[in-house]
């Protein structure tokens, strides 16, 4: 009886070989301990019968729990292989191996980031800021009272400021007169810039071609509401700015058209 729980122990012990077996081996594991014919297990249960009444009791009791771990164990390894497998069922092995992924641009940051880069060639400055310079933002929103005596540089927005100074402000909210304004204009103010939206908003299509670069710009009234018209809805303005290749050393040629509407001091 000693001998057979003795055997019994390290059986016991075997089951630490399940969890890290593969399929042949879990299958050799099975006919080993619990195969009907020469299973180390079944010899043991099947040897009950001739023991006496006590040592069977002692013996066949762990005999019988003990392969129902086995059984349960065994059983548990095999759905997990065939998960395992059934997990990289899609994967040829045969295939040769990736090389590792590089992240990169969204192809539009890199369509916008070229389109600036042409027009900087062409001479101008991308400036980025809020997407709305209303009088109350720029402003009455910092505590300025209404009556303010600056308050008309804000009136037309920092766009009108930037091109054309102080004094062409103060005019054009005195007068509403966009020649007197003009008039007024510091030309050495931002002798750079070529084109200055002073409404703030609007949208633009860009043609770029081997020989030029044309874009045309559509400036939008305020408050800005969604049309359902053919033509798109209101609009203050469009003007279209081209510009022809140029040889290496030169300096680009800028030329502005309006097309429709009026700009008043955005050109």
């Amino acid at each position: 009886m000693r001998d057979l729980l003795a055997r019994l122990d390290g059986l016991r012990e075997r089951l630490r070989e399940i969890p890290q077996a593969d399929e042949r081996r879990l299958q050799d594991l099975r006919t080993e301990i619990l195969g009907r014919k020469s299973g180390t297990l079944t010899d043991i249960i099947r040897s009950l019968p001739s023991l006496d009444p006590d040592s069977r009791k002692a013996v066949g009791g762990p005999a019988n729990t003990l392969k129902r771990e086995w059984e349960a164990a065994l059983d548990a390894r095999a759905a997990e292989l065939e998960h395992a497998g059934a997990a990289v069922s899609d994967i040829d092995p045969t295939m040769p191996g990736r090389s590792q992924w590089h992240g990169g641009l969204h192809l539009v940051t890199q369509v916008v980031d070229e389109i600036c880069g042409i027009f900087r060639e062409l001479g101008f400055t991308r400036a980025v800021g809020p997407e709305i310079e209303t009088e109350r933002n720029n402003f009455y929103a910092l505590n300025f009272p209404k009556d303010h005596p600056l308050s008309a540089l804000y009136l037309r927005g920092i766009n009108m400021l930037l091109k054309h100074g102080v004094r062409s402000c103060l005019e054009y909210a005195r007068s509403g007169d966009a020649a007197k304004a003009r008039e007024l204009s510091n030309p050495d103010l931002a002798p750079h810039v070529s084109f200055v939206d002073m409404g703030g908003h609007g949208y633009a299509v860009v043609r770029a071609a081997s020989d030029s670069l044309e874009t045309e710009f559509v400036g939008i009234p305020r408050p800005l509401e969604r049309s359902e018209r053919a033509d798109g809805g209101p609009l203050n303005y469009r003007v279209r700015s081209s510009a022809k290749l140029w040889a290496k050393g030169e300096s680009p040629k800028l030329k502005l058209d309006v097309l429709e509407g009026d700009p008043k001091l955005s050109i």
